[in-house]
């Protein structure tokens, strides 16, 4: 299914979003910021798709904010509008109880970067490069910056990198636990995609779960998590994919999860 700027496949269980603008390094426009809101509605409501893979075309993952896009967002309101937008985009990818995984072939740079930490887990080429670059033309990060690279990094990192606006490889970044693991260019669509059908045989409510207390982890009190983990607990522990582990288990043979 293609839009003009994006196109989802489905493989099995798994959702594949594809940034679709190579000759432009697959930079944010109004249309884009649009059809990614739509995009992810639609992977959302798709009972089949279990978990979500992000890739993009071309030499570039995604190069942040398009320069036209920059120069139209001319005054205070429209630039509030439109990252109100963008902010809403990032919001249906936290709260999604599929996990996404980034697939970051190249450059990603300011949104970009931002759009790939707003992923679950990024799984970078050795190719790929990093950067918060509105320091550079005197901005703030935007597409949930600061708030997703502080909890990747910590805050005293986040705060270097986007003062700095320096652009880091994909082996710093991992240092930094920004990436979950580089991998040699020629083998991060098959690494992606081993990890992508590895999580989607497990249990998709407990996965969402999981997500969901990972997310609020940093903003709550112990007191506040203990009891959302009992509540949590206590729906799993009633779901016929715990049955089935449990029998699987006890049986020695793989689970056939359902998301019941």
């Amino acid at each position: 299914m293609a839009w003009d700027t994006l196109v989802l496949e489905k493989k099995d269980s798994i959702g594949i979003i594809t940034l679709n603008r190579p000759e432009k390094m697959n930079t944010m426009t109004p249309l884009f910021i649009k059809e990614y809101n739509e995009v992810l509605d639609k992977v959302a409501a798709d009972q089949e798709i279990r978990v979500v893979i992000l890739r993009a075309e071309g030499k570039a993952f995604c190069a942040g904010g398009d320069f036209e896009l920059l120069k139209a967002l001319d005054t205070a309101p429209k630039a509030r509008s439109t990252i109100r937008e963008v902010g809403k985009a990032i919001g249906k990818m936290y709260n999604m109880p599929k996990p996404i995984i980034a697939a970051v072939q190249g450059a990603a740079a300011g949104g970009g970067a931002n759009l790939a930490l707003s992923c679950d887990f990024i799984i970078a080429s050795d190719k790929a490069r990093f950067g918060q670059a509105f320091v550079n033309i005197g901005l703030v990060p935007d597409t949930g910056g600061m708030w997703s690279l502080s909890r990747a990094v910590g805050v005293m990192r986040a705060k270097e990198l986007a003062m700095t606006g320096r652009l880091i490889g994909a082996e710093e970044a991992e240092k930094y636990g920004m990436v979950l693991k580089v991998v040699p260019a020629e083998k991060l669509e098959e690494e992606v995609m081993a990890f992508a059908q590895q999580l989607a045989a497990q249990a998709p409510i407990a996965m969402g779960y999981i997500k969901q207390i990972a997310n609020r982890i940093s903003d709550i009190t112990f007191e506040t998590y203990a009891d959302l983990e009992a509540d949590l607990m206590g729906i799993a522990l009633q779901t016929k994919d715990h049955k089935e582990g449990l029998a699987a288990f006890l049986e020695k043979r793989k689970p056939v999860f359902k998301g019941e």
